[in-house]
């Protein structure tokens, strides 16, 4: 019959090793190509970016270096970008990864003479971790310590991915903190918009202001 699934036992795998999978399909008319890889662990940027109760929620293809949230996520961290790699994140629809209080969604880090490149696509939404008391929110994707040569994509031509700020923190002693932007870039890092994604910024908590979709530092 039909085999949807592989069970693999545990005494088949050795503690602390990554093992890697491809998959074909078989029929009558004969066997389909090698799937991309597929790894037992996920990069650390990845893991230590969210509980790993969450890990079952995302997937990541080792031949495209893509990272695909299947269901909603609220992250634990910033999701760190490598320096000296192409990332690619796909949100797909009804998709929300949300970053942790106080905190960006995506950040990126990397002194001049690196190399920091983030596509983000698809029609779910990444929002920044909303401030907590009177403090302001946080951005979607905060590249405003990437001093290295930058590509920053966002969406592609068929669907619109949401970037938004988180929203500032409501205060009982003070003024609300300001929403986060959508977008924090360093200098004049440029962004490829493909189609028409929403980029906005983020709530003011009470008597906050609203955030940009895209500020400079």
């Amino acid at each position: 019959g039909n085999v949807t699934s592989c069970l693999i036992k545990g005494d088949a795998l050795e503690a602390g090793k990554t093992y890697y999978y491809r998959v074909r399909a078989k029929n009558a008319l004969g066997q389909s190509l090698s799937s991309n890889r597929v790894a037992t662990d996920l990069p650390s940027w990845i893991a230590t970016a969210m509980n790993t109760a969450d890990h079952s929620k995302v997937t990541y293809d080792l031949d495209t270096d893509t990272l695909t949230f299947n269901s909603s996520v609220s992250l634990t961290a910033p999701l760190t970008v490598p320096v000296n790699e192409s990332v690619n994140i796909c949100v797909p629809e009804g998709v929300t990864v949300t970053g942790a209080q106080d905190q960006p969604a995506i950040n990126a880090v990397s002194e001049s003479g690196k190399t920091v490149s983030l596509t983000v696509y698809g029609p779910g939404t990444i929002k920044g971790g909303n401030g907590s008391d009177g403090k302001p929110g946080q951005p979607a994707i905060d590249f405003s310590k990437a001093k290295g040569s930058t590509t920053l994509v966002v969406g592609n031509t068929t669907e619109t991915t949401n970037i938004i700020g988180g929203d500032g923190g409501n205060s009982t002693t003070t003024t609300g903190g300001d929403g986060g932007a959508g977008i924090y870039l360093y200098g004049e890092t440029p962004i490829q918009k493909n189609g028409n994604p929403n980029i906005v910024g983020g709530n003011g908590g009470n008597g906050g202001n609203g955030g940009d979709g895209q500020i400079t530092n």
